[in-house]
C-alpha cells in the first residue's frame, strides 16, 4: 500500500488530529526558539533579592551574623490589627523590618550596605544599574513636588502572596535609596 493510498484512506478526524499535532509542534518550536529572546520580565523574585546576602524571608540570626548587632531596634504595632507587630533593625540610616522572625521588608541608604540581588549600591549612577538589568521592565515617577524619582517594579512574592515593589530612589541621576515595600 502506499503512502498516497494510506493519506486517501484517513477519515476527517484523522485530518484533523494530524493538523493540531503539526500545529502545536511548530508553535512549540517558534517559542522555544523566539518567544524567550526579548521577552522582559515584569517581576523579580521575592525569594532572590538580597541585601549583603540578606534575602528576604531569611530568619533574623543573619542580620548578626552579616551585619552584626543593630544601632537600634524599634517594635511597631499595628494600631488596626493587634496581633500585627514587627520590630525594625537600624544600621545608620537603614533599616530591616522583621515579621514572625523572618527579614520582610528593607529601606537601604548607606553606602557601606549593598544589593546583592539585584546588584545595587548607593552612589551608583541609574543608568548602569538598568544596563546590568536590561530584561527588567522598571516604571518611573516624580512624587508631587520633589527633586527626585523613583523607578519601581513589582515583587512576585509565591510565600507571602504580598503584592510588593522593589523601588529605586534617585536623585540627579543617582541611586540615593533602594528598598522592598509592601502596601499595607
Amino acid at each position: 500500500m502506499s503512502a498516497l493510498n494510506i493519506i486517501r484512506g484517513l477519515s476527517n478526524a484523522a485530518y484533523m488530529v494530524i493538523f493540531l499535532f503539526v500545529l502545536i509542534t511548530l508553535t512549540f518550536l517558534f517559542y522555544l526558539l523566539y518567544g524567550q529572546e526579548n521577552k522582559k520580565q515584569h517581576f523579580l523574585e521575592y525569594q532572590k533579592i538580597c541585601v549583603n546576602d540578606i534575602c528576604l524571608g531569611d530568619k533574623i540570626e543573619k542580620l548578626y551574623v552579616k551585619l552584626g548587632s543593630p544601632d537600634s531596634i524599634v517594635e511597631y504595632k499595628n494600631p488596626i490589627i493587634v496581633e500585627d507587630s514587627s520590630m525594625f533593625f537600624y544600621y545608620l540610616n537603614s533599616y530591616f523590618e522583621v515579621v514572625d522572625n523572618k527579614i520582610q521588608t528593607f529601606s537601604i541608604q548607606d553606602s557601606s550596605i549593598r544589593g546583592t540581588y539585584p546588584k545595587i549600591q548607593i552612589g551608583e549612577h541609574i543608568v548602569n544599574f538598568l544596563k546590568k538589568y536590561p530584561q527588567l521592565i522598571f516604571d518611573s515617577y516624580i512624587p508631587t513636588d520633589e527633586e527626585y524619582y523613583v523607578f519601581s517594579t513589582t515583587v512576585d512574592d509565591k510565600i507571602t502572596f504580598y503584592s510588593g515593589e522593589y523601588r529605586i530612589v534617585v536623585k540627579n541621576d543617582t541611586i540615593t535609596k533602594f528598598y522592598y515595600w509592601i502596601p499595607y
